[in-house]
């Protein structure tokens, strides 16, 4: 188990995590029986080695060994998801995974009681995904989405969805493939079929066009991109402000002005809000970056704090602005009941590690408070070149380092100190299609990839402690070159937080701040409640 790998995984760990680890197993590894045979398959032992195993009563822990979770092929489940089904003892549904999971919490009040007491938690944790039962059958995927193509008498499957008829289409070297009818388009100029992305492929004019005719138009000056919805047009209008073309739909449209973050028009006079004597700009204020260090990638944070004391957020501002010179500016954020956000230009890892700090103490003894609140956090930025390969985007690279974090939420938020709905797991279950497309629900997750240039994480708690602060940029850090040039493979299980810790103490001298914050983090053997609240954080 988890536990015993971590002893295993060589001499580097000190005797203080060694002796973490030798009371963690003491505690929470009891001699597991054999389930009799049609119960709750794997998942019986899984659930045993679980602390909060034992805190339920035996009528609960009977109602689970009986449970039998059993696959019930593909189709649609309630909540909209389209794929593999199952289904279990006591409801006689076809469920996607996390419903079956969700369900059983429940269905059983003790369960139900362990959400309650923990907020926001994640059921893998308690029903791992890898140990459902396998489908007797298979699926092809779509050549265009990799989606499974579902059939006619799936579950809950109409006969007209366009995720059930597959069209076989020829491509120029002969070979047929397999999509979705979304998937598949055609050219209204000269009238091929093309394969698409889920509908992701040109419009010219508001109609799908082949990439070849497309060529065409452009060489022929017929066609040019709308910088904002990316389509073609043969009459294009310039913003002189945005010094960029648009079609007549987005050119009317409002944009947020760069100065003081207010809509305006491209056609139209703007009366600009921004404050050039103000220390603390509005939330839209955006000034040239300016990087500090050397390095292919740079990190920025985002640190908010409260001002618990009355000081004035302004004065204080003026006094980190003389302080700190141009290494930060400040913004006014929407969320935070009587405070402002900190915001830094990009550092090297390097840059950040050998930055002066005490700044930090300065709001502290000026009562403000970032770790000691329920709205601060703390969020950090990295340039996407750090997912790049050979001057190309390394998509496989960015997929890893986001699955590490998702994969291991629990952990995570341990480490960063807080579980929130400004740092969502929810999309979890759709990390592919946001790398790939960029779709996303909103910026409020605990990864967030609308920004152009950079990525950012958004799970750590707001801190004024240098530690905390640096542990979050090292965290990144560690996350990104432990996942450069991995390959994965499922019975190594490399992403688990196990492997992904032995890493970081194989390289404690450079990330010396988590190395201190994740052993820490592991003395905690119960499940700790995330959410932020009032207790104090050591200076």
């Amino acid at each position: 188990m988890v536990h015993q790998a971590w002893r295993k995984s060589r001499s580097m760990v000190h005797s203080k995590a060694s002796r973490t680890i030798r009371r963690r197993k003491e505690v929470i590894m009891p001699t597991t029986q054999v389930p009799p045979e049609g119960t709750f398959n794997t998942y019986y032992q899984t659930l045993e080695q679980h602390e909060w195993w034992f805190n339920l009563p035996e009528n609960a822990k009977s109602i689970m060994r009986d449970i039998v979770i059993e696959p019930q092929g593909y189709g649609s489940c309630n909540c909209g998801y389209l794929g593999e089904l199952f289904g279990y003892s006591y409801v006689f549904e076809c469920l996607c995974k996390r419903c079956v999971q969700h369900s059983l919490f429940n269905l059983i009040p003790q369960l139900s009681g362990i959400r309650e007491n923990r907020w926001l938690i994640s059921y893998d944790r308690y029903l791992p995904h890898n140990e459902f039962p396998a489908q007797q059958t298979t699926r092809i995927n779509c050549a265009g989405c990799n989606e499974i193509i579902l059939e006619p008498s799936d579950h809950r499957i109409h006969p007209d969805s366009p995720y059930v008829t597959s069209s076989v289409i020829l491509r120029s070297d002969g070979d047929t493939v397999n999509v979705h009818t979304r998937c598949l388009a055609t050219c209204y100029e000269c009238e091929k079929q093309m394969v698409t992305s889920r509908g992701n492929c040109a419009f010219y004019e508001g109609h799908p066009i082949c990439e070849m005719c497309l060529d065409t138009a452009i060489d022929n000056d017929d066609a040019t991109q709308c910088y904002s919805c990316a389509e073609y047009f043969s009459s294009i209008y310039y913003c002189e402000y945005r010094n960029a073309s648009y079609c007549n739909s987005c050119y009317q449209e409002s944009f947020e002005c760069s100065e003081c973050g207010s809509d305006r028009y491209s056609d139209e006079d703007h009366e600009c809000y921004y404050e050039p004597n103000a220390y603390i700009q509005s939330y839209g204020h955006r000034p040239a970056p300016k990087f500090y260090g050397q390095d292919v990638y740079y990190f920025g944070i985002e640190l908010e704090v409260e001002d618990t004391q009355d000081y004035g957020c302004e004065a204080m501002a003026e006094k980190l602005t003389h302080k700190l010179d141009n290494r930060f500016y400040y913004k006014h954020d929407a969320s935070l009941d009587n405070g402002f956000e900190i915001v830094s230009h990009p550092h090297s890892l390097d840059a950040w590690q050998k930055s002066e700090w005490d700044f930090l103490r300065l709001l502290r003894v000026n009562g403000f408070r970032s770790w000691d609140t329920s709205t601060c956090g703390l969020h950090v930025h990295v340039s996407r070149t750090a997912f790049r390969n050979f001057g190309k985007r390394d998509e496989a690279h960015e997929l890893r380092f986001q699955k590490l974090i998702y994969d291991n939420q629990s952990h995570v938020q341990a480490i960063a100190g807080r579980s929130t709905d400004y740092a969502s797991f929810m999309d979890k279950g759709k990390l592919v299609r946001k790398v790939k497309y960029g779709s996303t629900a909103d910026r409020r997750e605990a990864v967030n990839v609308t920004n152009d240039h950079t990525i950012e994480i958004r799970v750590f708690r707001g801190s004024l402690n240098k530690e905390r602060v640096l542990s979050a940029v090292e965290f990144v850090h560690s996350a990104i070159e432990y996942t450069r040039s991995m390959k994965i493979n499922p019975k190594a299980k490399q992403l688990s937080w196990v492997r992904f810790i032995a890493y970081v103490m194989d390289n404690q001298e450079k990330y010396p701040n988590f190395t201190q914050v994740a052993l820490r983090a592991l003395e905690n053997v119960r499940i700790p409640q995330y959410v932020n609240t009032n207790e104090s954080e050591d200076e």
